[in-house]
């Protein structure tokens, strides 16, 4: 920083005017950032784009489901975008320093990504997340020079991060604030602008539906926010696995909604309504059981031979809850959801029975001929494939009366009222049922209220969630 001598004028009635002038100019910072800048801004010239893959459906349906292959980032997942932007922004904000660490709270992917980005511009990079993180990914974190910093209860990680930040010196990144804000929604090759232009020489260009589940809600909001700017019909879904708030505070608008524990679903679904999700831009959201999401992955695996993280199963599970919809109103079109992170990262987890035994609290394996599975022809060929998939696998549901919810909202392009039909006695919560919904909806680990699956779309017609796929008993 340079000071110079105050400077003294005199103005037009002789009155002696200073200046205080402060110059924090750093030549030498500003080489450091430069170059940070540009090592960042490499990475991304260098990495192709990232494939869309062709899920396998019956040719009779009319209809295509492509998974945008996000694993083949440098880092293995989805959150190598997110990583990028927010070292760019924290960079060009001047919140990183040389020298200074990097902390993020982070379940795991987002650490992982961040953890290369710090090494690759030398900063010291923490994470903080909780014990429970798979064992991968902290191998993951420390193989590119990161630490890990464990919190027994996951809602500490806010907390631990920004008291971090204060001991060290360092910059608290905050993905669950500034995910939305550090991508820019309008182009730039995000993930939204991708998916366009490699669907452009498709059968149908447009999707019907883009799903994408929810960590931060930045990318959510980032494909919500390029759709309505290009005005596309396309429609986005945002599924939401147990334990986590999001779905509630959706439904009832309520940013204060909260979850008393973690998600299972490593990367998605969260404790609170986090900044970064934007929920005016989305147009439906679906409460997802876990074990659904794992009995997606494991379809996955057998459909295209390829694992994938629980978060791409509640994003599949989401997108066959949609086609099979499409398909019994005699709909062509696309759908796309996310494969977000590679299988190899959880198989103590997802592909563990023994885990799923451990969660499970009495689960039952998904049993072919099951009354839950759908009762028109399309769905009931995609449920039933993944019964008779997974049923020797051990991919089970649990005991407790669980039901995938779906709830859809017209978005602002739309003229269709959110009051044009009534919702059935049996989709609304009960708490809303027995008595006036507290102002603040809290999820409990032990039963998450879940609404059935209700279109508030004129187009659309309300259905119990056990008429489209199978749910939990």
């Amino acid at each position: 920083m340079h000071s110079h001598e105050p400077g003294h004028d005199r103005g037009a009635t002789g009155a002696v005017l200073e200046t205080v002038d402060v110059d924090r100019s750093d030549a030498e910072y500003r080489a450091w950032l430069k170059e940070a800048v540009r090592k960042v801004q490499a990475d991304a010239n260098r990495s192709a784009d990232t494939h869309l893959l062709r899920f396998p459906l019956p040719e009779e349906w009319g209809i295509d489901l492509y998974l945008k292959d996000e694993s083949t980032h440098p880092t293995g997942s989805l959150k190598h975008r997110l990583a990028r932007s927010l070292f760019l922004y924290g960079l060009c904000n001047g919140w990183i320093r040389p020298g200074k660490p990097v902390i993020e709270a982070s379940s795991g992917s987002t650490a992982v990504s961040e953890a290369y980005f710090a090494k690759l511009i030398g900063v010291p990079f923490i994470a903080v997340m909780p014990r429970t993180t798979s064992p991968e990914k902290c191998r993951l974190i420390e193989f590119h020079g990161g630490q890990c910093h464990f919190v027994d209860d996951s809602r500490k990680m806010y907390e631990e991060s920004a008291s971090l930040a204060a001991t060290t010196g360092g910059h608290y990144m905050d993905q669950f604030t500034y995910a939305e804000r550090a991508t820019d929604w309008r182009g730039n090759n995000n993930i939204a602008e991708s998916i366009y232009q490699q669907l452009r020489l498709e059968r149908y260009p447009e999707p019907t539906w883009i799903v994408a589940t929810a960590g931060t809600g930045g990318t959510s909001a980032t494909i919500a926010r390029y759709v309505h700017y290009l005005q596309h019909d396309t429609r986005v879904c945002v599924p939401d696995p147990e334990n986590s708030c999001f779905f509630d505070g959706w439904t009832r608008d309520d940013p204060y909604a909260s979850s008393d524990c973690g998600s299972r679903i490593e990367g998605i679904g969260r404790p609170r309504m986090e900044p970064s999700f934007v929920p005016g831009a989305i147009d439906r959201m679906m409460k997802v059981p876990d074990a659904a999401s794992v009995a997606a992955v494991r379809a996955l695996e057998r459909a295209i031979g390829r694992k994938a993280g629980g978060s791409t199963g509640t994003g599949l599970w989401s997108a066959f809850k949609l086609i099979a919809e499409m398909v019994e109103r005699g709909e062509r079109g696309s759908v796309v959801t996310l494969l977000c992170d590679p299988g190899d990262r959880y198989l103590d987890k997802y592909y563990s029975d023994s885990w799923l035994e451990e969660q499970g609290r009495g689960h039952r394996p998904v049993q072919r001929g099951d009354r839950h599975l759908p009762h028109h022809r399309g769905a009931d060929r995609l449920s039933r494939g993944l019964a008779r998939n997974h049923a020797a696998g051990a991919v089970s549901r649990p005991s407790s009366p669980q039901a995938a919810g779906a709830v859809s909202r017209p978005s602002s392009r739309r003229t269709a009222s959110r009051k044009d039909r009534p919702i059935p006695r049996r989709a609304i919560p009960s708490t809303a049922r027995n008595g006036p919904v507290p102002s603040a909806a809290k999820v409990h680990c032990t039963r998450v209220p879940v609404p059935s699956a209700v279109s508030r779309h004129s187009s659309s017609r309300a259905r119990s969630p056990g008429a489209l796929v199978s749910s939990t008993r």
